[in-house]
C-alpha cells in the first residue's frame, strides 16, 4: 500500500471540506425541487379530480336522460296496451249487452204471448 504525503492528505481533506461546505446548498436546492415537485403533483391530482367529477356529472346527466326516455316510452306503451285492452273489454261488454237485450226481448215477447193465451183462455 502506497503511503501518501502529508501534502496529498491535506489536499484530499481540503477537497472533502469543500464538498462538505457545498452540501447545505445542494440540500437546499434539492428541498426546493421536492417542494416544486410536490406542488406540481398536487396541481396535477387536483386537475384529474376535476376531470373525474366533470365526467361523473356528464355520466349522471346522460343516464338521467336515458332513464327519462325509457320511462316515457314505457308509459306510452302501457297506455297503448291499456287502451287496446279497454277497447276489447268495451267491445266484449257491448256484445254481452246486445245478447242480453235480445234475450230480454224474446222473453218479453214470450210473456206477452203467454198473457194473451191466458186472457183468451178465460
Amino acid at each position: 500500500m502506497q503511503r501518501h504525503t502529508i501534502a496529498q492528505r491535506m489536499e484530499k481533506l481540503e477537497q472533502r471540506g469543500t464538498a462538505l461546505e457545498e452540501l447545505p446548498g445542494r440540500m437546499d436546492r434539492l428541498e426546493s425541487q421536492f417542494v416544486q415537485l410536490r406542488s406540481e403533483m398536487h396541481d396535477g391530482f387536483s386537475a384529474i379530480q376535476e376531470e373525474v367529477r366533470a365526467g361523473d356529472e356528464v355520466t349522471r346527466q346522460t343516464l338521467h336522460k336515458e332513464i327519462q326516455v325509457a320511462k316515457e316510452e314505457t308509459v306510452a306503451l302501457l297506455r297503448a296496451e291499456i287502451g287496446a285492452s279497454g277497447a276489447e273489454i268495451v267491445t266484449a261488454l257491448g256484445l254481452q249487452i246486445e245478447k242480453a237485450m235480445r234475450q230480454s226481448r224474446v222473453l218479453y215477447e214470450d210473456l206477452k204471448a203467454d198473457i194473451r193465451l191466458l186472457r183468451d183462455g178465460r
